[in-house]
């Protein structure tokens, strides 16, 4: 689900559908490495882990829900790394495109950024 029609052609088509289908197969849920859900509405419990990671971030459709999950989820004083592209176009999926880490720093508002 997207609001931009280029990603909407991109991700409407049979191709896609097939990579879809493969990821779906491959990443079945195998607890607790890999658990099953939206990134947007992570199905854990408050200030749960120490350390996040995440290098899909690009692809989030809602960034700042995303983030706001992160900061639920972390423990006070817990270490969330971001891996992202910074580009016009990072790659021809990413639901959101970032051209500077600050904007994506300014969503943490319940955090502390210490590098970037």
């Amino acid at each position: 689900k997207t609001l931009n029609p280029k990603l909407r052609n991109i991700w409407t088509t049979r191709d896609w559908d097939r990579k879809i289908q493969v990821f779906a197969d491959f990443f079945q849920p195998y607890p607790p490495l890999v658990v099953k859900g939206d990134f947007h509405h992570q199905p854990f419990d408050n200030r749960t882990f120490d350390f996040e990671f995440s290098n899909v971030f690009d692809h989030a459709p809602l960034p700042d829900r995303f983030v706001g999950e992160i900061e639920r989820t972390l423990k006070p004083g817990g270490i969330c790394v971001l891996h992202v592209t910074l580009s016009r176009r990072a790659d021809k999926y990413s639901a959101n495109d970032l051209y500077s880490v600050k904007p994506l720093a300014k969503l943490f508002t319940k955090s502390k950024v210490v590098h970037f």
